[in-house]
């Protein structure tokens, strides 16, 4: 799963790193969303020139049973699925899975998952990464999508 950050994820990082904030905050709770478009950034109509809002996301319908899942909370380690640490064999800072997320099990179907994004809240909130996936997986009724251990990594170099 390789992933991008997003303007708003890049822009509190830099922010924090440069001295203009006091600390990069950009979620205290974080989810995973699936999407069956891959996501764009939205073009400005009077300028032709990207705006850096991440748009073209189209998560399946609630209705189907569908929920963001949660990645974690840092202030509940029981619901921190992630664990950070430096990678020396390729020389980055790594984020990896210590247990799977498991999506709820799906009433209809949920369409052919492309892309991933982290999103600052379960509905609504700010996507901060995103990324498309290796492989595309179709979800049917009855079925419930995972993210295995082995299936997730975030570097940053």
């Amino acid at each position: 799963m390789n992933g991008h950050l997003t303007y708003a994820g890049a822009t509190i990082i830099l922010n924090s790193l440069l001295g203009k904030t006091q600390y990069a905050n950009l979620a205290s709770t974080s989810y995973l969303a699936l999407s069956t478009t891959v996501p764009t950034y939205a073009t400005s109509t009077s300028t032709g020139e990207t705006t850096g809002a991440l748009t073209n996301i189209t998560e399946p319908i609630t209705s189907a049973n569908y929920a963001r899942e949660l990645i974690g909370n840092y202030q509940v380690s029981a619901t921190q699925k992630a664990t950070i640490a430096w990678d020396s064999t390729n020389n980055t800072t790594k984020a990896s899975l210590n247990s799977a997320i498991k999506f709820n099990r799906a009433t209809e179907s949920w369409g052919t998952i492309v892309a991933w994004v982290i999103y600052s809240s379960a509905s609504g909130g700010t996507p901060l990464a995103w990324g498309e996936l290796e492989t595309s997986v179709t979800v049917n009724s009855g079925e419930a999508p995972y993210v295995d251990t082995d299936n997730f990594e975030i570097t940053l170099d």
